[in-house]
């Protein structure tokens, strides 16, 4: 009797670590999502479309707040890969942002922006994760 009381406490104890920890990665998702969202209000309208012309869309006023938010961008990519690495983002949603990371750094406005002389130093993981996938990182 003793043996099962201890069985069932360590199960309890067990679901309620998994249960916890579910809860604490759906948070992290929802906060991201909320901060791509947040991020993609400030851009240009269809500045991470492949179709996007960044001399057409974007005047030169507008540059360097563009490139305030594309660092922004760039940032939170470069932090939603370190979550996955550190297994906080489940499977199916580090799979959903490695495709929508890789299709907006392909897109004229990123090329670009990792261009630029301020970024080139920086994000030596986001560029080795985008060179991984054939993705151009500007340097």
């Amino acid at each position: 009797m003793a043996v099962g009381g201890f069985s069932a406490t360590v199960v309890s104890i067990i679901v309620g670590i998994l249960s916890v920890r579910s809860q604490l990665q759906e948070q992290v998702v929802l906060e991201y999502t909320g901060r791509f969202s947040a991020i993609i209000g400030s851009l240009p309208y269809g500045a991470l479309e492949i179709s996007f012309e960044v001399n057409r869309s974007i005047g030169a006023d507008d540059w360097n707040q563009t490139l305030k938010v594309v660092h922004q961008y760039f940032d939170l990519c470069s932090e939603e890969l370190k979550l996955s690495k550190r297994g906080r983002v489940p499977r199916s949603v580090w799979e959903d942002w490695t495709q929508g990371i890789v299709a907006a750094m392909k897109n004229p406005l990123c090329q670009t922006a990792l261009k630029e002389e301020r970024f080139a130093a920086g994000y030596q993981d986001l560029r080795k994760f985008l060179a991984e996938r054939n993705v151009s990182s500007g340097g």
